[in-house]
């Protein structure tokens, strides 16, 4: 029992550091309850954390690529115990909002329909790899959502002016879904998308 304690009080600090702090509870996020796939919920919160480390640590590279190599980067795998009692300091030191309203997102039509198909293809991958289970739609949801904002972005007319070339498009694409980080998390941000579910 002691060292079980002392165990808990050792995971449940996190790195000073906030790209190592955003790391350790990505992973947390995703082992606590101890499941071999975790719920989708639990993977959204996973690209909330991966998205502060992103910004802790972006290296003047794409988000899609970041991404990809803090995944790559991820630290030693955690016990559900281990993650369970980092969890509070995880939540405490990023502060994730949980609600986002529709007025939060930005006011120009194709900067906010490009942030949440920015956000709601993160979230679409999470959710496709989780989706063994029967009661879970989410990936159903968010491509419905992701469909109806396409529809009508293809109705605008006009293109943002940043975004003429591909690489201007990727950096205006990488501007807004970080920026994303500002109004909550990916999850929050989806549901002032359109995004329906608990």
């Amino acid at each position: 029992m002691l060292t079980l304690l002392a165990l808990m009080a050792q995971t449940a600090t996190l790195d000073a550091d906030p790209y190592d702090a955003a790391r350790t509870c990505a992973m947390a996020s995703v082992r606590a309850n101890g499941a071999e796939t975790p719920e989708f919920v639990e993977t959204a919160r996973f690209v909330f954390y991966l998205m502060h480390a992103d910004r802790a640590r972006s290296e003047g590279k794409t988000f899609i690529r970041r991404m990809e190599e803090i995944v790559d980067d991820r630290p030693a795998d955690m016990t559900p115990t281990e993650s369970r009692a980092v969890l509070p300091e995880c939540e405490k030191r990023f502060a994730p909002v949980t609600m986002v309203r529709p007025e939060q997102l930005p006011r120009r039509q194709v900067d906010r329909d490009t942030m949440c198909l920015a956000v709601l293809s993160q979230l679409q991958f999470q959710a496709d790899l989780v989706r063994r289970y029967p009661k879970d739609d989410w990936a159903d949801r968010i491509k419905s959502t992701t469909e109806t904002i396409n529809a009508r972005l293809s109705q605008v007319k006009d293109s943002p002016a940043e975004a003429k070339s591909q690489d201007e498009f990727v950096a205006y694409h990488d501007r807004l879904v970080r920026a994303s980080l500002d109004l909550g998390e990916p999850l929050a941000v989806a549901r002032a998308c359109g995004l329906k579910g608990n």
